[in-house]
């Protein structure tokens, strides 16, 4: 997730059909591998996390880097990667995500001959396959042990999503542009990782389900565009969340870095709706909501504490 409020320049590239793509998905036939590039900093967090910092030898600009140790390099940003730099760090592993990075940057890491693992989880429990695959690869007992307890703790807390009887509707955007004058957010509906993890806290995503608003944005006369080709990340318009009437909003820190200054922006613009009569904004680390990895286990156990101040 990127820090900068700048245009997401929608459309973007075409994205990588899934053909082309699904090579890469499974951990490659290689030994376990001792030079590693990681290109997606949740996966870098998740490699520290685990023990594994000293296996990198290359990271994002936007990456947390290992302490204590050689000096790791930067390879650029996770959508303008710097292919070349890559390649000289002759590394036996490059893990990259379908979300995060260009498609043709990934298929280019392949076909300048680099071992590629290309992750894409969707639910909290795909994260977790993805944990213990990197357990498995580098063969530790010790990481093994740390996903454990945080499957521990995602299996005691799945039972009281059950228990809310009429779920708390949150509103929850990853960006913001002003287009000509009219006000666009974008979010993200239940196919997604953040879907997953925030609906184990008993709340409903208001987007969730991309029918709900086309009306309003056919009424603006434009086409709605999504992230890199994936539907399930879309835009909206005001006319949409003042319609969702949701009872939360949750505020980000990224991938936009949304702020106070927005929440008082937000209030603003939808007076009437149940969130902002109740008060019910809420700043919300994003590394919590979207780093999917070992940055689940502080997301299981701090986000119900906030959700409950909301």
């Amino acid at each position: 997730m990127i820090h900068q409020r700048q245009s997401l320049n929608l459309p973007q590239e075409r994205p990588a059909t899934l053909d082309e793509i699904s090579p890469y998905l499974s951990f490659p036939q290689i030994d376990t591998p001792k030079r590693v590039v990681s290109i997606v900093p949740s996966i870098t967090d998740s490699l520290i996390t685990l023990g594994f910092g000293d296996r990198l030898v290359g990271i994002t600009d936007y990456c947390p880097e290992p302490m204590n140790l050689r000096n790791v390099l930067k390879v650029g940003g996770p959508i303008n990667l710097d292919i070349d730099a890559i390649c000289a760090l002759q590394p036996d592993l490059v893990i990259g995500g379908i979300e995060e990075n260009a498609p043709s940057d990934l298929l280019q890491i392949s076909e300048r001959g680099l071992a590629l693992w290309v992750v894409f989880p969707k639910t909290v429990d795909d994260a977790i396959t993805f944990l213990y695959q990197i357990a498995e690869s580098f063969q530790s007992k010790r990481a093994y042990q740390q996903i454990r307890s945080i499957e521990t703790l995602l299996s005691f807390l799945r039972p009281s999503a059950d228990l809310h009887s009429k779920p708390t509707r949150y509103f929850c955007p990853i960006w913001y542009q002003d287009l000509g004058g009219k006000d666009v957010w974008m979010v993200f509906d239940d196919r997604t990782y953040a879907a997953s993890l925030l609906s184990l806290f008993g709340v409903e995503n208001c987007f969730g389900k991309r029918e709900s608003c086309q009306l309003s944005w056919a009424a603006m006369d434009g086409e709605r565009r999504e992230y890199r080709g994936d539907d399930r990340y879309y835009q909206i318009l005001l006319e949409d969340v003042l319609k969702a009437n949701p009872d939360l909003i949750l505020l980000p820190s990224e991938p936009y870095p949304f702020g106070q200054e927005d929440s008082s922006f937000l209030k603003k613009k939808l007076g009437g709706v149940n969130a902002v009569e109740r008060d019910k904004f809420l700043l919300v680390d994003g590394r919590l909501l979207f780093w999917y990895g070992t940055r689940l286990g502080q997301a299981l156990q701090q986000l119900p504490v906030l959700l409950q101040q909301g």
